[in-house]
């Protein structure tokens, strides 16, 4: 009897198992090291089997936001890729636990794409009653803001058709947008928007700050330095240190990518642009911390300020989304996508402390 009921449990405990998950499997060691804040799905593939890639962005926390466990995990933005296209939607539990989907509200063509850039940049910024994303395509000089109700999840474009980014400066162009986090008491906004702009026929840019109140861009200004940038063109990744200074362009020339940093001058100073030769990868974030980072080829190196780098661990599955300030402590915010059969996804949340990304182990 006693063999008969251990069989019993370990069937049982077999039965209640969840189904295998490669991308779970691959990202295991890094994600044991990270807090899982929730997870959501089953999600039936928006685009059935059509679907190359898919991303899930969570909700940014609110002003009010003080731990980790307030956090509303149950929905974010959907982001599929099928061939051709990515597909904006919003995802949201519903009061029986059911995931629901919204209808695509964004549908963006990637006629043109370059092949080392991203054609659109998802940004999700300050959640205040509804949830909210901004779609930058400076390649295509445009913005475009959606915003979901909470916590049903009326999902719609508030700016449509997408708004030109020419629009902003008088008339001049975008190369880069950067979203950075602030911490709420010390500021009155939740993010600051910075800009790379172009100096019409040369290889230099100067900078642009915009303020943001749902759902447009206010009032601009921009700086009277041109920057230096060999190599430059009209596409490159930019930021702004923690205090609107270092300025960091990252871009792909000769087959490589390049960082640049420089500090602010005032006119008619021309700004020392200095290239960190450490840095050989693709920057996707300048951190709150002053660090860089980048997640190319799934892997997340870490660099300091000036390009030495600090960490370098694989991501396996794990996507980076954001930072963001939970009461006085930034976090980084990473998901994972997860794959099953019949065209179905299921999605992990996690965050970490960005004072402890560079002590993850691989």
């Amino acid at each position: 009897m006693k063999h008969y009921l251990l069989l019993l449990l370990a069937l049982a405990l077999v039965s209640c198992a969840p189904p295998y998950s490669a991308e779970l499997n691959s990202s295991a060691g890094i994600a044991r090291q990270m807090t899982l804040l929730g997870t959501i799905g089953p999600v039936n593939s928006p685009d059935g089997n059509s679907t190359t890639a898919i991303k899930f962005l969570p909700i940014k926390p609110t002003a009010a936001t003080t731990n980790l466990s307030q956090l509303n995990t149950g929905s974010g933005f959907l982001v599929s890729e099928v061939p051709g296209s990515e597909t904006l939607r919003f995802a949201f539990q519903d009061s029986s636990g059911n995931v629901q989907t919204t209808n695509s509200v964004g549908n963006f063509s990637l006629a043109g794409a370059d092949p080392d850039y991203p054609l659109y940049e998802y940004d999700v910024i300050e959640t205040t009653t509804t949830a909210n994303i901004l779609v930058f395509s400076p390649q295509n000089n445009t913005f475009q803001c959606f915003e979901a109700t909470l916590p049903n999840g009326s999902f719609q474009a508030v700016t449509s058709p997408p708004s030109l980014l020419t629009g902003l400066f008088g008339g001049i162009a975008v190369v880069a947008a950067q979203v950075f986090p602030l911490y709420f008491p010390l500021s009155s906004a939740a993010d600051r928007f910075n800009f790379l702009l172009p100096v019409a026929g040369t290889q230099t840019y100067m900078e642009g700050t915009e303020s943001f109140s749902l759902p447009n861009f206010l009032t601009a200004s921009t700086s009277t330095t041109s920057i230096s940038l060999p190599g430059g063109g009209p596409r490159a990744l930019y930021y702004q240190g923690p205090l609107g200074a270092p300025s960091y362009a990252s871009y792909f020339t000769a087959g490589n990518w390049v960082c640049k940093q420089w500090l602010p001058t005032i006119s008619p100073i021309v700004p020392t642009v200095t290239p960190l030769t450490g840095v050989t990868r693709r920057i996707d974030a300048v951190l709150t911390n002053g660090d860089l980072i980048s997640t190319q080829g799934g892997t997340l190196t870490i660099y300091d300020l000036n390009g030495s780098e600090l960490n370098s661990v694989p991501l396996g599955g794990m996507q980076f989304c954001y930072e963001a300030y939970i009461g006085t402590t930034p976090y980084v915010f990473f998901s994972l996508s997860m794959g099953f059969p019949h065209q179905s996804w299921a999605f992990r949340i996690y965050a970490i402390p960005t004072s402890a990304l560079q002590g993850l182990k691989g």
